[in-house]
């Protein structure tokens, strides 16, 4: 199976950093799209993972940088897709979910965000997903397309199972 899993901001390597590792072990491909965010990339580089930056001069924090990035990220996931069609998109970014409906291509948008807290991520994401992933406690307001877990993103990366603290 291909899939596509789309980071944008460093604590979303962290939440995927495990699921990328079984994937590859189980032998699927992988595409992996990044942003310039903080040290997102540092940390893709570290892991030894390739990867596509979609906005790699990153963006300003007002209404009209961020509408324009998104366009550009959308367009340039387009033409990713068209090129190498993956047959799932998972990630926390709004563009897998547009995509993904442009395209026919299954998306699962991850979020740990109540869609009140986040009202633009819900009517920018949320119509366009096919699943969106979230803790039980999160209310998405889209129960026919949500799948809940026990738990938090945290848990991705912190579980006891998966995570040795540090002494030093």
């Amino acid at each position: 199976m291909h899939v596509l899993i789309y980071l944008h901001h460093p604590a979303h390597f962290y939440l995927f950093k495990h699921t990328i590792r079984k994937l590859k072990a189980d032998g699927h491909r992988l595409t992996l799209i990044a942003t310039k965010k903080d040290v997102l990339e540092d940390l893709l580089r570290k892991e030894g993972l390739e990867y596509r930056n979609f906005l790699p001069h990153g963006r300003k924090d007002n209404k009209w940088s961020i509408a324009l990035g998104l366009l550009k990220q959308d367009l340039r996931l387009v033409a990713q897709c068209l090129r190498d069609r993956p047959d799932l998109m998972i990630g926390t970014s709004t563009e897998i979910c547009h995509v993904g409906w442009l395209l026919r291509i299954p998306n699962i948008f991850v979020n740990e965000d109540d869609a009140a807290i986040v009202p633009l991520v819900d009517k920018l994401a949320h119509p366009f997903a096919k699943h969106l992933l979230a803790p039980e406690v999160c209310v998405t307001g889209r129960p026919g397309k949500t799948i809940t877990y026990a738990g938090n993103h945290e848990l991705a990366y912190l579980h006891p199972e998966l995570f040795t603290p540090d002494p030093a």
